[in-house]
């Protein structure tokens, strides 16, 4: 399954920039991949998490961490917390 949707970035002073954002489900047999990609540059930021639930905020991807029992934020510099 395929989910994607954008979030905006942080630290950009002149413009908001979206970074799309798509999901690959059970990679590696449990976890997630998320993968952020900044459409100015091409680059591409990506975690590993054992989530579901996962909604769009802001500045990031709100989800349920199933591993640590409560929502976690993924941002688009690969950053959890």
């Amino acid at each position: 399954m395929l989910l994607a949707g954008t979030v905006r970035a942080q630290n950009v002073p002149t413009a908001t920039v979206s970074h799309p954002v798509f999901l690959k489900r059970d990679v590696d047999g449990e976890n997630d991949r998320l993968s952020f990609i900044n459409p100015l540059s091409g680059e591409t930021a990506s975690v590993l998490v054992a989530g579901e639930r996962y909604t769009p905020a802001v500045d990031a991807l709100m989800y349920y961490d199933t591993a640590a029992g409560r929502v976690m934020l993924a941002r688009p510099d690969g950053s959890v917390e």
